[in-house]
């Protein structure tokens, strides 16, 4: 009996990633903060439950895992400890994300979603506004026995699903009541966030919230969606703010002193922002780690890779990491 090889690297299956996904939603939250002068954001993340049991078992276990320097199930593979390979089961791992819109005090979850790596993925809309829309995504969804969960095979679909949602009645509704909710609090109330931190990329945020998170700090990170932007996004922030000071990162793309002196240009002089430059990028601070990887990627194993690391070896080896953890601890 001949034997035959059934490995299949398949190069074009980038087409059925989800990694765009990350992409769309920053646009619509950066698209809504801009409309609203600020006043209502909207926000795409892990949905995540803080302080079960599980949780703590977990935790338990990774750090006995890091005092005993040892896997806990002992396993040796062809001689070699399992505990000398990162696992990456989770790289494929599912994992729940929702979609809201928000003030200082007021929150609404359009949908949530359910992303694998690849498609498809599952969405579940608000039932009110499911109802409202249903024959229209009807073309654009896969069959389902659930009422207002469905799932979806491509970005094309994807889009065109949250485009009705977001252009829904009941959306625009509790937009314009929370924007009268919003100018309200702002007569009334002077609260501004105390820490705002201006990054490049979504990959980028995902890394200092994990960080902030470690800490046990407060932050709110705003994207630029690239360097040239930073500027740009900066004076939109000063411009409704003018108490908090900002921290601007910017990566170096391998030449420090002319990132620098291209974005003071821009900014100006102006005492209320810090300018840290990132050599070459944010990646960076975890060494090889999490070169390569997707923003889902990163997501996946960000906090992992952040209880690992060392402030203090950080701070002395990257000038950008120390003012950052100096801006957000004092």
């Amino acid at each position: 009996m001949d034997f035959e090889s059934y490995w299949i690297l398949d190069e074009n299956l980038q087409s059925e990633y989800t990694d765009n996904i990350f992409s769309i939603m920053n646009l619509q939250c950066k698209s809504l903060y801009e409309k609203t002068n600020g006043k209502v954001f909207a926000i795409f993340g892990e949905i995540r439950t803080d302080g079960t049991l599980i949780q703590m078992a977990k935790n338990i276990s990774e750090v006995m895992k890091v005092i005993n320097r040892k896997p806990i199930s002992g396993e040796v593979i062809d001689g070699i400890s399992a505990y000398e390979r990162v696992d990456v089961s989770s790289m494929y791992a599912t994992k729940k994300y929702g979609f809201e819109v928000c003030t200082e005090t007021y929150r609404f979850r359009l949908f949530a979603l359910n992303i694998s790596p690849t498609y498809p993925l599952e969405i579940e809309i608000d039932e009110e506004i499911c109802n409202s829309i249903r024959d229209d995504i009807s073309g654009f969804v896969l069959p389902s026995n659930n009422n207002n969960i469905f799932k979806i095979s491509g970005d094309d679909c994807f889009c065109e699903v949250i485009k009705r949602v977001i252009q829904d009645t009941k959306v625009k509704y509790i937009l314009n009541e929370l924007l009268k909710k919003a100018s309200l609090e702002q007569k009334n109330n002077s609260k501004t966030p105390e820490k705002i931190v201006i990054c490049e990329g979504r990959t980028d945020e995902i890394i200092l919230q994990a960080i902030a998170d470690k800490l046990g700090k407060r932050l709110t990170t705003v994207v630029a969606d690239g360097k040239m932007q930073l500027p740009i996004v900066f004076e939109h922030i000063r411009k409704n703010n003018k108490k908090t000071k900002v921290l601007i990162l910017a990566d170096s793309d391998g030449d420090e002193e002319k990132t620098q002196v291209a974005l003071e240009e821009k900014i100006g002089n102006n005492d209320m922002y810090e300018l840290a430059i990132v050599n070459n990028t944010l990646e960076d601070w975890f060494g090889d780690e999490i070169k390569g990887y997707s923003k889902l990627k990163t997501m996946q194993v960000i906090d992992s890779l952040v209880d690992e690391l060392d402030f203090e070896k950080l701070k002395a080896n990257h000038r950008s990491f120390e003012a950052f953890y100096e801006y957000i601890c004092h």
